[in-house]
């Protein structure tokens, strides 16, 4: 399942780069790309093996603020 995911205060490369390797890191999420000049986060996960809400959580838990698109 594919996933946009709107993320503010992702404001640089070192932003986006978090973001990828803590998602990666998550089991069930096969491919992330973040876009800091834009503002928003593509997660290819198996939604069998984890949730929307775990990969919110997780951004948030990096200090931003997640909202579905």
């Amino acid at each position: 399942m594919l996933e946009k995911l709107l993320v503010e205060g992702m404001s640089c490369k070192h932003c986006k780069q978090s973001i990828e390797n803590a998602l990666q890191e998550l089991p069930g999420v096969n491919k992330v790309v973040a876009y800091h000049e834009d503002g928003f986060v593509d997660v290819d996960f198996n939604e069998k093996e984890i949730e929307v809400k775990r990969i919110i959580d997780e951004i948030e838990d990096l200090g931003f603020d997640v909202r579905n698109n």
